[in-house]
């Protein structure tokens, strides 16, 4: 095989550049991001900052050519809800499909919209997996940094062996989900506080949260909010919507049968 490298797909910072043309480092995180939140945007800050250490003279973020660059990025994964049945008020939080509400082009647009005066900018991206994020990245950079909360730290660790000398996996630190601050925060607590939504109004203490912890405009969270319960389309106020008993569906079947037969004798009875 050639030791000559692919075609990177974005801009690297000239002053990254070796010889080879690769950049030196990058930084990324992966994630599912149902929503994105203000505890992302720690974790977001933790690269951007690493990133700047590279850059300790103060250079412009720009590639050779003098386009905006940036060698910090945020994988989004794909993963979406693929079930018809609606999910109920304890699936919203538990570990099944129905913690993937988002599409990932909405998770995205999200993202951006809540990291815009990020400096340098943060590459958004949806990608299918992190191997695939990882092999990307390798093909402009020499070393790729990954940084993951601390209780999925052995678990990335695992990756390197594939990458040896190119990949590192840090902590991005630890979060404490018993907190009633910023660094409690979770897509889990979004998703929860969004189902219990009884009026689009700050008044309501639930869409305060979702709101605050969104961190965007009304039209924004609330179109993120709406596809939240359009995913768990079963859920009212933390009880799901009762369903017609199956006795009931029968009957309404009897009945549509014969108003079907009474229509085709009537009609027969006009023919003769």
């Amino acid at each position: 095989m050639s030791d000559e490298p692919r075609t990177c797909k974005f801009p690297v910072p000239y002053w990254l550049l070796g010889e080879n043309g690769k950049g030196s480092v990058a930084y990324f995180v992966y994630g599912r991001f149902q929503p994105g939140h203000k505890g992302h945007q720690v974790v977001f800050k933790r690269l951007v900052d690493e990133a700047k250490k590279e850059n300790s003279s103060g250079l412009r973020w720009v590639d050779k050519d003098g386009k905006p660059a940036s060698n910090v990025f945020v994988f989004v994964s794909q993963k979406q809800n693929k079930r018809k049945k609606p999910c109920s008020k304890l699936e919203v939080t538990g570990v099944t499909a129905c913690e993937n509400p988002l599409d990932s082009d909405t998770k995205v647009d999200l993202l951006q919209t809540q990291n815009l005066n990020s400096d340098p900018h943060i590459h958004f991206m949806k990608m299918g997996n992190v191997f695939a994020g990882i092999s990307m990245l390798l093909d402009c950079y020499e070393k790729v940094v990954m940084f993951v909360g601390k209780d999925r730290l052995d678990d990335f660790d695992k990756l390197k062996k594939y990458h040896p000398g190119r990949l590192e996996v840090e902590s991005a630190g630890e979060r404490d989900p018993d907190s009633g601050d910023i660094d409690g925060m979770s897509s889990s607590k979004i998703r929860q506080h969004a189902v219990d939504i009884k009026k689009f109004d700050m008044g309501d203490k639930d869409y305060k949260f979702v709101r605050d912890n969104l961190g965007v405009d009304k039209k924004l969270a609330d179109d993120i909010i709406n596809k939240i319960n359009a995913a768990y389309a079963g859920v009212v106020g933390g009880r799901r919507r009762k369903k017609k008993t199956r006795r009931r569906t029968r009957k309404h079947k009897r009945r549509t049968k014969s108003k079907k037969k009474n229509k085709k004798g009537s009609r027969k009875s006009r023919k003769r």
